[in-house]
């Protein structure tokens, strides 16, 4: 009886499909991604965890820690003659509205406070879910659009035999991905469906640190943060910002002497005869949306708040518990500052007007 059992085993295991040992274990990128991935690692933009299995479709919490480490690699190189932001800074400055039950770590907070996610739901993000190729752009573009500049051609010049089938959600984010060659097609279509492996997402990292320089952290997207001074501290929440300032330091100090520099430098300020420091902080954080400060400068010197609309989002100054107040509206497509300040798509430019 024993016999027989050995040889029905023989058999059958005769009859199984041989999968090789190599291609269900190995840890080695794709021929294609090898020069790539180690660079990237050697760059340090790839969390150790991420550091194998790199044919494997990546999930959405792999992906968001991957990108949050790959920005902030490139705060780090493109710094000249600031410190550059650091996670722990940017955890003790940020405060993020907003938690997933099943996605608690910190980089999840980063990455939804740099506008890169939002969750399936308001409370859960589904960390282990796949990523598709048009949720990855889309995640992308949400970060970086504002430093990167892009352009809404004709959809036939994209060359993306798929492109009506891509969800009106994603389109905008194809145009940022492919302007900027950070996402290509696959064989003459976006593959919008496609699952992303983690070799094509390092890949795709490493081509955002080389060919663009991303200097700082954009608030949900959009607002960018040009230093970390002490006074400043900041609340982001699923569709605005707020921005803090505490004129006096801990410890007695008083205003950050390199602040003044900048604001008596600048040229739209250094013909005020007086400005106090919450006045200087307004029109400072301000100009970095890189729009006509004339609206806000003469209301601000008299103390006097002021609302406006920009189109895609609001801005109020002097509010009971924050310096500025930005809130976004909810409008498909991205605003670029690059070759002309708009937003929409398809793309419109920016007015303001003050509301009452």
């Amino acid at each position: 009886m024993m016999k027989k059992l050995i040889v029905l085993v023989m058999v059958i295991g005769l009859l199984l499909p041989v999968v090789p040992v190599s291609a269900a274990t190995t840890n080695e990128p794709s021929k294609w991604a090898k020069a790539q991935v180690a660079e990237a690692i050697k760059l340090g933009l790839v969390p150790e965890r991420l550091q194998s299995n790199y044919q494997q479709p990546i999930t959405r919490g792999e992906f968001a820690e991957l990108l949050v480490q790959t920005m902030f690699a490139n705060y780090k190189k493109n710094a000249t003659s600031y410190l550059p932001w650091t996670v722990e800074d940017f955890l003790e400055k940020v405060t993020v509205d907003a938690e997933f039950v099943d996605a608690p770590e910190n980089y999840i907070k980063i990455a939804y406070a740099l506008g890169a996610i939002n969750g399936k739901t308001d409370t859960h993000f589904k960390p282990n879910d796949r990523i598709s190729r048009q949720e990855a752009a889309v995640i992308i573009a949400n970060t970086v659009h504002t430093q990167v500049g892009f352009v809404y051609v004709e959809p036939k010049f994209l060359k993306l035999s798929d492109y009506d089938k891509i969800a009106d959600w994603a389109k905008p984010a194809i145009y940022v991905v492919t302007s900027n060659e950070f996402m290509s097609g696959v064989g003459g279509k976006f593959d919008y469906a496609g699952s992303y492996t983690r070799e094509q997402s390092i890949a795709t990292m490493l081509r955002i640190y080389e060919l663009r320089r991303i200097k700082f952290p954009a608030l949900r997207g959009n607002i960018t943060v040009s230093s970390y001074w002490d006074e400043y501290t900041y609340t982001v929440g699923k569709d605005y910002v707020r921005v803090h300032f505490d004129p006096v330091l801990t410890g007695g100090n008083l205003f950050n002497p390199h602040l003044w520099d900048m604001w008596n430098s600048d040229s739209q300020t250094k013909e005020l005869d007086y400005y106090d420091r919450v006045q200087a902080a307004t029109l400072f954080t301000f100009k970095g949306m890189y729009t006509n400060i004339d609206i806000v400068a003469e209301p601000t010197m008299r103390n006097e708040p002021v609302h406006i609309d920009y189109g895609y989002l609001t801005m109020k100054t002097f509010g009971p518990d924050y310096l500025l107040e930005f809130r976004f509206k909810d409008i498909p497509g991205y605003s670029n500052y690059i070759g002309g300040y708009t937003y929409g798509f398809p793309e419109v430019r920016v007015t303001w007007k003050v509301i009452k």
